[in-house]
């Protein structure tokens, strides 16, 4: 037997397994679980039972810091992870030439790192950061006090079963639009004053009381 057959009796070796062969698995389950929790975290804070009691009574604040700095937080957090893990896992292939096929790589993990990343700054961009100073400035200082006239108060109720909490909006006669998603229990009427507490960057009402003219 030469040399050559010999050589093509042998058996082949096994090719060695990348980080992402190990780890695939677990990676997709991971982001798939936080998905989940993230769709159902925001259930429970625009429509849940529970929740819904702190938009009743004294607790406006903490509703809104729940919806629009938590949730938001959430669903940022869950697509920066993705948005970071393509790039990096795809330059890692890339420079230890693990890659099958490099050239077809750069196109597709592009795509996915703008797409992910882009989403995640939709919910962590500038509104957001508006959120977490307003909170901040709340849990320092609490908020803004106000004196206005009301020239219209309408309250906007979201469609579909989880479209959200209701809006109830407060516009003065000074062309100001404030809004909550709480319920004060107060009776509002037209062209009376109305001391509000307020966040400033996000008018948004975590306090009324009616002023006796």
């Amino acid at each position: 037997m030469t040399t050559k057959a010999k050589n093509n009796n042998k058996p082949n070796k096994e090719q060695k397994q990348t980080w992402w062969d190990k780890w695939q698995a677990y990676i997709i389950v991971a982001v798939f679980g936080l998905f989940v929790i993230g769709v159902y975290f925001s259930l429970l804070v625009t429509n849940m039972t529970f929740v819904k009691g702190l938009t009743e009574g004294h607790y406006p604040f903490i509703f809104f810091f729940l919806k629009d700095v938590v949730v938001y937080a959430a669903w940022g957090g869950l697509f920066v992870i993705p948005g970071l893990i393509v790039p990096i896992g795809s330059i890692y292939l890339l420079l230890t030439k693990k890659a099958a096929k490099p050239k077809k790589l750069v196109l597709p993990a592009t795509f996915l790192t703008v797409l992910f990343l882009g989403l995640a700054y939709a919910f962590l961009g500038i509104d957001w950061m508006d959120n977490i100073t307003d909170s901040k400035d709340y849990f320092e200082n609490g908020a803004m006090e106000k004196v206005i006239v009301l020239e219209d108060y309408e309250a906007d109720y979201p469609s579909g079963r989880y479209g959200g909490a209701i809006d109830y909006v407060y516009t003065s006669v000074d062309g100001e639009v404030f809004k909550t998603n709480t319920d004060f229990d107060l009776e509002m009427h037209k062209n009376e004053k109305y001391e509000i507490y307020y966040l400033p960057r996000n008018k948004y009402i975590v306090g009324v009381n009616y002023v006796d003219n």
